[in-house]
């Protein structure tokens, strides 16, 4: 079937009246290539299927009050307006899709890492007093046998049981015995 662009036209407006794509255009694909043919190359005729499809969900979502007032059955009930919501929620999520809301009142404090961050990133030289020393203390060598002359001499040392007062009066006797 060769279709014109009025064919294609007519059809968008069925679907303004609710009736599905498949009872709009029928089952066979040559049908549906020529009117998407049609609707993908051609921009006005996209932009009023897109209307179409936005006026068929809104008429789906009016119809839910509608069966749920009237319908005896409500299994049947329940089911057509289930189609309807997911149809509807699908064709225009920001209107009738669920809405899912973050509300996050948590507060965090950032300030302890970016201390340490700067700690780490600035010379020593740049960090707070209170942060305490950054290089170990200098401690100048103290050797424990005193090397100069005079603290030999003014050292009392006993060495065997001799008590040594001046250098001169230790003889190498007593020292080697």
């Amino acid at each position: 079937m060769s279709w014109t662009r009025e064919d294609v036209r007519h059809r968008i407006c069925e679907l303004y009246n609710g009736k599905s794509l498949t009872e709009v255009i029928g089952e066979g694909y040559e049908y549906r290539a020529s009117f998407f043919y049609y609707v993908f190359n051609d921009p006005e005729l996209s932009a009023e299927y897109a209307r179409a499809q936005e006026a068929r969900a809104e008429l789906f979502a009016d119809q839910i009050v509608e069966i749920s007032d009237n319908e005896i059955d409500p299994q049947k009930a329940r089911n057509r307006i289930g189609t309807r919501q997911w149809y509807a929620s699908k064709m225009q999520p920001k209107k009738y899709g669920e809405r899912i809301t973050h509300d996050v009142n948590q507060t965090v404090s950032i300030t302890s890492a970016l201390e340490d961050a700067k700690r780490r990133a600035l010379p020593a030289s740049y960090h707070k007093i209170e942060d305490g020393p950054q290089v170990p203390e200098y401690k100048p060598y103290s050797p424990k046998v005193k090397t100069d002359s005079q603290s030999v001499l003014d050292d009392k040392r006993t060495f065997e049981g001799i008590e040594t007062g001046d250098a001169d009066e230790i003889e190498s006797d007593d020292i080697f015995k």
